[in-house]
């Protein structure tokens, strides 16, 4: 008996509690009928997303072997490096090809896009092969497991639950945290995880926990264009603006740049996060980091504050934001702090930017720009 995504239902009627207990109740008994006929059956195999343990779903059936993180199946799903080559050798040969490039550079380039997918504490990275499969068959390395769409019940998570996102690629939890619990009551992280939008990146031993992180670039760069919407309007759509912020950066037309952050902020819907600061640093954080796919961006967060520095080939940008303080103060505390120190004796011209945005205001203040002497 093969049952794949067993959970759905369920997670189909999130939000819904009284007909989410109905399939609970409906659930329980068809799992309680394979438990009365285990002499019938000679191999059965659940897959699904999450681990509901506590829902009651499983109360009649309790003999499973749960082998998320069994290190012999760890390459059960996907596809493995060593795989790729001994099966795709000429797929990956076309697309290397295609893109005018040398067959290494190809494998590293879909290495980064796809790889890193990880099973258990020693397991090796696997691709997802619904992505590198498409890559390989319309040969271009697009982010196409995005394009089938947000699970409904990861977005209604996401609108009951305040994330810091500045941290959603360096979280810890033990095994347990991540799979022996009720998903819905423990919060929206263990679901990444089960989702696959979030991986195991690292086992500190010493703790008997994982580091989360992202598995690849394909899912990095999903993950920031299905939470942005949340931030801004949805006019304000990422494809379309996010190049634009890029372009005034690369010409250094700061005055256009500051603008379009202002308008963004003013159309924002505050739909979710009721803590503005921790909005804010949300936004700058997606924008930021959307920026980071074509120019050099670096991020240090601290109490209450967002450091940016952007750089690209010609010009360095030291930008800091101040929530209900003045422009001047930021630009000031830029200055304290010699944050434009370790650019001296870079040759690029170099901007400091003060700005602060207004709880009242619910956006963009004022701004201070000035250009450093090298």
């Amino acid at each position: 008996m093969l049952v794949d995504e067993y959970e759905k239902p369920v997670l189909d009627t999130l939000g819904n509690e009284e007909l989410q207990e109905k399939h609970r109740q409906t659930l329980n008994g068809f799992y309680g009928g394979i438990k009365k006929a285990d002499r019938y059956l000679k191999f059965v195999l659940l897959t699904g997303v999450t681990k509901l343990g506590k829902l009651s779903i499983f109360s009649a059936l309790n003999n499973l072997s749960e082998l998320t993180f069994d290190e012999r199946y760890a390459t059960l799903c996907g596809i493995t490096g060593q795989e790729i080559h001994e099966n795709f050798d000429e797929g990956v040969q076309a697309l290397a090809d295609k893109h005018g490039v040398s067959v290494e550079e190809m494998y590293d380039r879909i290495r980064d896009q796809y790889d890193g997918y990880h099973f258990s504490e020693e397991s090796e990275g696997m691709y997802n092969p619904f992505t590198l499969l498409n890559a390989l068959d319309k040969r271009k390395l697009e982010n196409y497991w995005f394009s089938t769409g947000t699970p409904t019940y990861l977005v209604e998570l996401f609108k009951r639950n305040k994330i810091d996102l500045l941290n959603l690629d360096n979280l810890h939890y033990t095994q347990e945290q991540l799979t022996d619990v009720d998903s819905f009551q423990r919060g929206i992280i263990p679901l990444f995880y089960q989702s696959g939008y979030l991986t195991l990146i690292e086992y500190e031993k010493e703790f008997g926990r994982f580091r989360l992180g992202f598995p690849n670039t394909e899912v990095e760069r999903g993950m920031m264009n299905f939470f942005i919407p949340f931030y801004c309007n949805a006019r304000s759509t990422t494809e379309f603006d996010i190049p634009n912020f890029v372009m005034d950066v690369r010409n250094a037309r700061i005055e256009s740049f500051m603008q379009r952050v202002s308008s963004l902020l003013a159309d924002s819907p505050y739909e979710i996060e009721h803590d503005l600061e921790v909005h804010f640093q949300n936004f700058f954080y997606l924008l930021f980091k959307l920026m980071g796919y074509y120019v050099r961006v670096e991020y240090h967060t601290n109490v209450g504050r967002i450091d940016l520095v952007i750089e690209t080939d010609k010009y360095i940008f030291i930008i800091e934001f101040k929530l209900g303080r003045s422009a001047k103060l930021a630009l000031n505390q830029i200055k304290k702090n010699g944050c434009v120190n370790p650019f001296m004796s870079d040759s690029r011209k170099k901007f400091l930017v003060g700005a602060n945005f207004g709880v009242k205001l619910r956006g963009m203040g004022k701004y201070i720009v000035e250009e450093v002497d090298s």
